[in-house]
């Protein structure tokens, strides 16, 4: 089971992710 920082740094990593994606062009 994840610990608590664990979980804390994922979900950092995800809206890190997400804000990247978001500023990059979208590419389909």
């Amino acid at each position: 089971m994840a610990t608590i920082k664990e979980q804390r740094d994922q979900k950092r990593k995800d809206v890190v992710e997400a804000i990247v994606i978001r500023h990059e062009p979208v590419h389909l």
